[in-house]
């Protein structure tokens, strides 16, 4: 499920300074299936741009829901992993701003799971991370 909204002037990034931009709020069924949510985001991501979304927004456990603790243990991801490179990509081909809701960082020295909002910009970087109250997962 995709909605657009138009006011977005946050980030202090010129393209936001400029003036209105339009941001997409996006709703998916997240399961244990890493691959098949990445496939669902990505084309929430590119129907939001392709209508004109300048930020798109990703929900809490975009990437998946365990069905278990170590099942979650072993899906999760460094920051630098995988999951997080796909969507820096995402954001450059699509030329749109990112922010991931809730993605499961795990660190190789860090047994912890942590609850991680991400922000990655329209070139495809990183610019923000937030290891959200109440972590780990």
């Amino acid at each position: 499920m995709l909605g657009l909204a138009k006011g977005l002037r946050t980030l202090g990034q010129p393209k936001f300074i400029r003036g209105m931009g339009w941001a997409a709020v996006c709703q998916m069924n997240s399961t244990n299936d890493v691959q098949g949510n990445i496939l669902q985001a990505t084309g929430l991501i590119e129907k939001a741009a392709a209508r004109g979304a300048d930020m798109v927004f990703l929900p809490e456990a975009f990437d998946f829901i365990g069905s278990s603790s170590e099942e979650t243990g072993s899906l999760a991801q460094p920051l630098a992993g995988s999951t997080i490179r796909k969507f820096q990509e995402v954001a450059e081909a699509n030329k749109v701003w990112l922010s991931l809701g809730g993605f499961h960082q795990k660190e190789a020295s860090d047994t912890k799971i942590w609850n991680t909002h991400a922000i990655i910009d329209e070139a495809g970087r990183v610019v923000e991370t937030y290891n959200k109250p109440g972590s780990p997962f």
